[in-house]
């Protein structure tokens, strides 16, 4: 039997964090478990369950804090919100001070140097430029323009010839010369049996061979993953779990969000706890689990699978 759930009020208990304490306990979550449903520290619970908002970041992120606490813990979020605004005023902002400068003067005081650099700038810009371009022109040393050979358009070979100095070797006599490559490589060959003879027709018309592919036998299916350990939640509602197994493996621990479903598989037997019991569905082995001899008035359950009675 699920005892009936009361949402606690922060104007009941005076403050947010009360609500938040008071929520937690009833829900049989410690303040660890809380921490890694949210993904908050530890120390950053603790300042909002004992109502030491000075010690958290700004409001904007400490609303965001209360929701996510609100959320897991199945609780309004808007009570908490509003008790907190109510009871917690930031401080108020100090202007940030100017610098003295080493004139005297104020940092931004003044608008004479900002109003100056957009003139100084330029012409300091120019006054570097110049005296660079200057020490570089006298450092060049003055060199003669090359004198360049225009060729008149129209000289034949020869005078090019006549001009050069290489000197040349005197052409080899008549009877003496190396007969031509050229000629040679054209002349006819003189035996008829020198010429490639085509191929084999036989050879030719051979055709080639086929290889012959084997099937691939495909490859064996992956075996199911054996039932008889599994244990399956299947979650109808937001709810935390942890699961152990025989060895102390943990297997599970955290928020689980409504619609989502969990196997697991290891060693039985597993240790179960579960902050909402009733929106959870177990199945071990293939056979669904009853949790109503382990279900407890504030909707948690600690108990072994298989086992006989909770823990």
């Amino acid at each position: 039997m699920n005892a009936e759930h009361v949402t606690p009020d922060p104007a009941v208990h005076g403050s947010p964090g009360a609500t938040i304490r008071a929520a937690r306990i009833r829900a049989g979550l410690s303040i660890e478990e809380l921490a890694s449903g949210t993904r908050l520290t530890k120390q950053t619970l603790e300042s909002m369950e004992s109502d030491a908002f000075d010690q958290l970041l700004e409001p904007v992120y400490v609303r965001g804090y209360f929701r996510k606490c609100a959320r897991i813990l199945e609780i309004p979020e808007q009570p908490l919100i509003d008790a907190y605004d109510r009871l917690y005023t930031p401080p108020p902002k100090v202007p940030p001070q100017r610098l003295r400068l080493a004139s005297g003067g104020d940092l931004g005081s003044s608008p004479r140097v900002s109003s100056r650099l957009p003139i100084f700038a330029p012409l300091a810009a120019i006054v570097i430029i110049s005296v660079l371009w200057m020490v570089r022109q006298a450092s060049t040393p003055t060199t003669a323009p090359a004198t360049v050979q225009m060729i008149e358009p129209g000289t034949d070979a020869e005078t090019g010839a006549i001009s050069d100095p290489t000197i040349l070797d005197p052409p080899l006599p008549p009877d003496t010369a190396v007969p031509s490559m050229s000629t040679n490589a054209a002349a006819p060959p003189s035996d008829p049996a020198a010429t490639a003879a085509p191929a084999d027709p036989a050879a030719a018309g051979t055709a080639p061979a086929v290889a012959t592919i084997e099937p691939v036998a495909p490859a064996p299916a992956a075996a199911p993953t054996p039932v008889g350990t599994q244990l399956v939640l299947e979650f109808d509602a937001i709810s935390w779990a942890r699961v152990e197994d025989a060895s102390g493996k943990s297997l599970l621990s955290g928020v689980i969000s409504a619609g989502e479903k969990q196997t697991l598989d290891g060693k039985p037997p597993y240790s179960l706890f579960l902050g909402n019991a009733p929106g959870v569905r177990v199945t071990f082995g293939g056979q669904p689990i009853d949790l109503k001899a382990y279900v407890k008035s504030n909707s948690t359950a600690r108990f072994s699978i298989p086992a006989a009675g909770a823990n």
